[in-house]
């Protein structure tokens, strides 16, 4: 017990003396957009950051900082996986295909797909729309698939068989990533080719996209991706989910999504030969719906004066973010190979705000502290790992320092303590699920966030434990007692 009373002492020594730095490190002022893309990229770890900065009237400008996993610098045409920005290549390749076809987007997809006739009760209700726009009332909380990372995007159309609704059609936004694997089914079933051949004849080649990739095959991959370990960062192998390919495995680099920032911000500057017209980028980044927060593969929205048209990517060792503003004539892009939770959850968020205040408003003001904040993170969660096992070493004492005056009372709370830890390791991956508008199970959320999920995990379930040892310690000394 000594020992851990020193190592706990030690451990809120180093956190005193974090926050203490934290609190002395100053803020920094930047008023150009590279040193300040370079302090944001150390001061969240990642190992590599490309990015582009595309205003229509003037050249593109290029920021690679840090090294890739084999130690070289990155450079604009390097692919990275963009995660879900792999949506609005899929959307516009079905804009284009209901056009070529003659189908329209407020088709059920049971016209279109014939095996949904027989398999998926709710294939007469759902259109094209609705699947492009995240409105079909199908959500990754309620749907979670279950399929080998190989499986084909027809496989996994397949397994919406047994998706149920969140909500009605149209009522709410339900982010719903498996609804683009069946846009991507439906591009194959229509078209009689593989998705991959399709995006690669029908959009990419038309739009000299030449450094886009849909399959790992053809990609010159010299970035592996990463996730946190404690804190600290591990390279991950690099693979695809083959049905989710539609949804978030495309691979792209800052210079293919520059050009295509460019059409975005001037439709009319469309290659003629490319079967693609202006109205087809305007509809992707109209609301589908009145009050709609989504068009076809972008997120719009109204923040401050401006309209902004953007969509974020993350994937297991992966961020990535697309962002243009229309009325300024500008496009932002960042690709980096890292992911964490502090990553996903503060990083670009931070990083685009300032882009925007340094473009617009001449400087922005940040005080770099995440490491810091990163560090005592995982000190408080060893601090409590800590005081768990002190906790396991008092339980030997607790029946003989334990009096019976209100043993009704405390039976009832450690059976409640117990009953209240087992229920949130049950549950909390579905409540965290619930804030982020995603579908997470303790196996998947293990795979994203090893380290914390697990460490939070074991906490649950150590509470869990000595609540119902105090239980039944209290009512073994009790029966003994009344003998």
């Amino acid at each position: 017990m000594k020992i851990l009373k020193l190592v706990q002492k030690v451990l809120l020594s180093a956190i005193c003396l974090l926050l203490l730095f934290m609190i002395l490190t100053p803020v920094k002022v930047y008023t150009k957009l590279e040193p300040f893309l370079e302090s944001q990229r150390k001061n969240y770890g990642f190992p590599s950051l490309s990015a582009a900065l595309v205003t229509l009237d003037e050249p593109t400008v290029f920021f690679t900082l840090g090294c890739t996993s084999q130690g070289i610098s990155p450079q604009p045409k390097t692919p990275y996986f963009i995660a879900s920005l792999s949506k609005s290549f899929t959307a516009l390749a079905v804009n284009k295909l209901s056009r070529d076809y003659g189908f329209s987007l407020d088709t059920p997809i049971s016209e279109l797909i014939s095996e949904y006739k027989s398999v998926f009760n709710y294939g007469d209700k759902i259109t094209v729309r609705h699947l492009l726009s995240h409105a079909s009332g199908l959500s990754d909380i309620t749907f979670q698939e279950n399929l080998p990372w190989d499986a084909s995007i027809y496989e996994g159309a397949m397994s919406l068989a047994k998706a149920k609704p969140l909500t009605s059609i149209e009522t709410k936004f339900n982010y719903f990533n498996m609804g683009y694997t069946v846009l991507g089914y439906l591009i194959e079933k229509v078209t009689e080719t593989s998705f991959s051949d399709y995006l690669k004849t029908e959009i990419l080649e038309p739009l000299n996209l030449n450094n886009t990739f849909v399959s790992t095959k053809e990609a010159p991959i010299t970035v592996n991706g990463h996730i946190s370990l404690f804190g600290f960062l591990k390279q991950l192998d690099n693979y695809q989910k083959l049905y989710a390919l539609p949804s978030g495995f495309i691979l792209s680099s800052t210079y293919d999504l520059s050009i295509l920032a460019r059409y975005y911000l001037d439709p009319t500057t469309l290659p003629n030969n490319s079967g693609l017209l202006p109205i087809d980028l305007l509809l992707l980044q109209t609301p589908a719906f009145k009050n709609w927060p989504y068009g076809f593969g972008w997120f719009i929205s109204q923040e401050r004066s401006y309209h902004i048209v953007q969509h974020s990517g993350s994937l297991e060792g992966y961020l990535s973010h697309f962002l243009f503003w229309p009325e300024k004539k500008t496009a932002f892009i960042i690709l980096t190979n890292s992911n964490s939770t502090f990553q996903s959850l503060f990083a670009v968020n931070s990083i685009i705000k300032g882009t925007e205040a340094i473009l617009f408003d001449g400087q922005t003001v940040i005080k770099p502290v995440c490491h810091y904040i990163n560090f005592i993170f995982w000190l408080l969660t060893l601090f409590l790992q800590v005081s768990v096992v002190k906790q396991f070493f008092s339980l030997g004492k607790y029946r003989f320092n334990n009096n019976l005056k209100n043993t009704v009372f405390l039976r009832t709370f450690y059976l409640s303590t117990f009953i209240f830890w087992l229920m949130l390791f049950i549950f909390f991956p579905f409540l965290v699920g619930q804030l982020i508008n995603r579908g997470l199970n303790w196996s998947f959320a293990l795979s994203i966030e090893p380290c914390i999920f697990g460490l939070l995990g074991f906490l649950f379930l150590t509470q869990a434990l000595i609540g119902f040892i105090r239980f039944f310690l209290l009512f073994d000394t009790s029966k003994k007692y009344n003998r």
